[in-house]
């Protein structure tokens, strides 16, 4: 997975280029930022992703202007950041994060063919929510047509990682440390439907994501 663009300069120790840690990092969160070059300008677009065995899985509809660019062997480059912890350190410019990050490069490519394209919408949902898809119809082919899927090889990245306390010197007059950060998600609010009362499915009662960011 390195390359020349994607080899760590600054902070080398921090990097990892096995499949594994990038993997678990893309697995454990399902926000990312695209970044592309549109009419010679930049652009940056937050959305959620899915992880489909080695390829990257981006949605949404054929109207939106980004994913109409991403079909026309545009390439991009995509970031995920999972934050783990602020550090506070003896000066202002030694304070820091603890984080996991993952730098992706790549063309990505539309899916058209059907029963490829249903694949990639069931692994979407199942990224964020495991266990929901089966609870859902399958969709019209007309409604499929609804969705854009796009996917994007997991073979050019890279991640860094960050996991130490304050590195600057020790001061007798201000606190050092660090604030640990997790992600926690509340109880689930169901949708009102009059006449109707539905059980809550145990992935909505006990929402988790993989990796140790969790409450």
């Amino acid at each position: 997975m390195q390359s020349s663009r994607t080899t760590v300069k600054r902070r080398a120790q921090r990097a990892h280029y096995d499949e594994s840690t990038i993997h678990a990092i893309l697995d454990e969160t399902f926000v990312c930022t695209v970044s592309y070059v549109s009419q010679g300008e930049a652009r940056c677009i937050p959305t959620s992703y899915a992880r489909l065995d080695d390829c990257l899985i981006l949605h949404g509809s054929p109207k939106a202007g980004w994913l109409a660019e991403l079909g026309k062997n545009q390439e991009i480059c995509i970031t995920i950041v999972v934050v783990d912890g602020i550090v506070l350190d003896s000066t202002m410019l030694h304070h820091s994060l603890n984080y996991r990050s993952v730098v992706l490069f790549g063309v990505p490519e539309v899916i058209c063919e059907p029963h490829s394209r249903l694949q990639a919408l069931k692994a979407v949902i199942e990224h964020i929510v495991p266990g929901r898809s089966a609870d859902l119809p399958l969709p019209s082919p007309s409604d499929l047509r609804q969705t854009k899927l796009i996917s994007l090889p997991i073979s050019e990245a890279s991640a860094k990682i960050r996991s130490e306390g304050p590195t600057g010197q020790a001061s007798d007059s201000v606190w050092c440390g660090e604030i640990p950060t997790t992600t926690k998600y509340g109880p689930a609010v169901a949708k009102d439907i009059p006449g109707e009362s539905f059980a809550t499915p145990p992935y909505v009662v006990d929402y988790r994501r993989p990796g140790r960011n969790n409450t």
